[in-house]
């Protein structure tokens, strides 16, 4: 019944939005004058001066709340009433697995240096094509895998969670956990998150948790490719790095000025002095009296 419901809604929404596209497209993109834009969507020439009318994709408690009454007059209390119920369990869920991510972030960040690593596998290296974690970007650029390389071996060190770090922030050893799942003797040794489409193209960094093998930290991702490749994913910091080191030597204090004019070509020199030979004789004029003036001022 929650799908009935869940539909309504986001049908709703994504109509004020569309308003909102329509009226950034016209008065921003176009030029067009804002009043006339807002009286043609909204039938309302103030209504994008009022406070809090242009929601840029933000639902607030009111809106929810009258959009949950049209949705009752659309489809009846019944079928609303069983849809609220399962958005609060959701909802109940999502602060339970926020919570459960920040507690696991708080005691793995201790065990963050020690991990396992492809690189640095220390005693376990002959381990390391069966219990790293993977984690590849799907082409539908939404869905995240994350998966031990071997799904027996993970099975068999006692997988208990698989989890996804992003970039730490600054002053911050370790990123944040933005994806989690735990697991049961049995389970399936995988993991598939939905990103939102603003996070996929943020570094990642996969971990496994195993109950006999401890902490795992795989390769991390930016691009769908860098995985599969072992490529560098911090490659453009560091060419940015350089670049900025290489201009603070180039420039460092004043240069001695230099023009740097295009060269030209003789025959383009030749051609430009038939088509104006009155200006070439102007020029040439001017050049000898600036060198008459520096050396006077050497004297």
């Amino acid at each position: 019944m929650a799908q009935f419901v869940r539909a309504f809604l986001k049908d709703h929404f994504d109509h004020r939005d569309v308003k909102e596209q329509q009226y950034n497209y016209y008065c921003v993109e176009k030029g067009y004058d804002s009043q006339r834009v807002a009286e043609v969507i909204w039938k309302d020439p103030k209504f994008p001066e009022k406070p809090g009318n242009l929601r840029n994709g933000l639902i607030n408690q009111k809106e929810w709340d009258d959009a949950l009454e049209l949705a009752r007059k659309e489809l009846g209390d019944a079928i609303v009433d069983l849809a609220e119920k399962e958005f609060d369990k959701e909802k109940e869920e999502k602060e339970a697995d926020k919570k459960d991510r920040e507690a696991l972030g708080k005691e793995m960040a201790a065990q963050d240096k020690s991990a396992v690593t492809r690189i640095n596998p220390g005693s376990k290296s002959n381990q390391v094509q069966y219990l790293l974690p993977r984690l590849v970007k799907c082409v539908d650029q939404e869905h995240i895998l994350v998966h031990p390389l071997d799904a027996k071996a993970a099975m068999d060190a006692g997988l208990e969670a698989l989890f996804i770090r992003f970039e730490p922030d600054e002053g911050e050893e370790v990123g944040p956990i933005m994806a989690l799942k735990r697991f049961s003797s049995g389970d399936e040794p995988e993991f598939f998150w939905k990103a939102d489409p603003k996070m996929f193209h943020a570094k990642m960094t996969p971990y496994a948790l195993y109950k006999s093998q401890g902490l795992w930290k795989g390769d991390k991702v930016w691009m769908p490719w860098t995985a599969e490749l072992h490529e560098d994913p911090d490659e453009d910091i560091k060419e940015m790095e350089e670049e900025f080191e290489k201009y603070k030597k180039e420039r460092k204090g004043p240069g001695k000025y230099e023009e740097k004019d295009d060269a030209i070509s003789p025959e383009e020199e030749w051609l430009s002095e038939q088509k104006g030979p009155e200006l070439v004789k102007w020029c040439k004029q001017l050049d000898d009296k600036q060198a008459n003036a520096e050396v006077a001022f050497v004297r």
